[in-house]
């Protein structure tokens, strides 16, 4: 839970696709913060309208008409709670002069550049950025098997290897997500984010005995773009083959804690929480 001190005000919710922005204001309302939201067309589900106190719907890119929203609204605190898929930012950025600006003051246009950037306009405005997982500790993935299937020995093996290498190509801002076959390094994530790391992998592999770990960046701001998975995540790992899917435990979220591990279950996948170093 933040420690948010006298702060008693609405908290802004800069929403994305998934599930993560309907949770986070859920878990908000229950620890009695009225949630005022902003939500990307083309991106964030009709549905969150159920959840939050008011919600205006923006442009990826309009930085502008967000402030503006929150700022109306006497939000001190915010949280950016889901994504934004990149194939489709390609064809639908339509930032703001807000936007632009910020846009024209990096120099390099990466992730972690980008939101830290992003995170410092709003502070500047008087808006505190707070990780999306503050109100949802419960989903933070724990150490060990999570299902009832374990891993083979080999599995053991690439999920080792993989955090290693999920880890180096963290800290190159590329990906969070690596898939390997006994031993064979398979896919990294790139552009086409995780469900499409894994479906490649599976095409690649004829769909079998992938193994998918994904993992926080090295130095990872928890207060946006935590590696998440979810139901949908199993479901497109269960249709590519995927043996064993790993999670850096305690840096990665599971949404909807139950119906992902039954998934898994079902699907003879072993789902794992990997420890990652100190």
């Amino acid at each position: 839970m933040p420690a948010d001190g006298a702060i008693e005000g609405p908290i802004g919710l800069i929403a994305g696709n998934g599930a993560l922005p309907k949770l986070f204001a859920q878990g908000a309302a229950r620890a009695g913060r009225r949630v005022v939201a902003v939500a990307h067309r083309g991106e964030t589900a009709q549905d969150l309208q159920q959840e939050v106190e008011a919600l205006t719907w923006v442009r990826v890119g309009q930085l502008g008409a967000i402030l503006k929203t929150f700022k109306r609204a006497g939000v001190q605190q915010a949280a950016m709670a889901g994504g934004i898929d990149k194939r489709r930012l390609l064809g639908h950025f339509r930032p703001d002069w807000a936007g632009l600006r910020l846009l024209w003051r990096l120099a390099r246009r990466r992730d972690d550049a980008m939101l830290k950037a992003l995170a410092g306009v709003f502070e500047a405005h008087g808006i505190a950025i707070i990780s999306s997982t503050a109100f949802l500790p419960e989903v933070l993935t724990p150490v060990g098997i999570l299902g009832q299937v374990r891993p083979t020995a080999t599995a053991q093996r690439d999920l080792a290897e993989g955090l290693r290498l999920a880890h180096a190509i963290g800290a190159l801002d590329v990906g969070q997500t690596v898939a390997l076959k006994e031993g064979t390094v398979v896919a990294l994530e790139a552009l086409e984010g995780t469900d499409g790391c894994i479906e490649r992998a599976g095409a690649l592999t004829c769909g079998r005995g992938v193994v998918i770990v994904k993992a926080a960046k090295p130095g990872q701001d928890m207060r946006f773009d935590v590696p998440t998975i979810g139901p949908q995540t199993v479901a497109t790992a269960a249709a590519a083959g995927v043996l064993a899917l790993g999670l850096e435990a305690g840096r990665t979220l599971i949404l909807q804690a139950e119906e992902t591990i039954e998934a898994a279950n079902r699907a003879g996948m072993a789902l794992v929480g990997l420890k990652g170093a100190p």
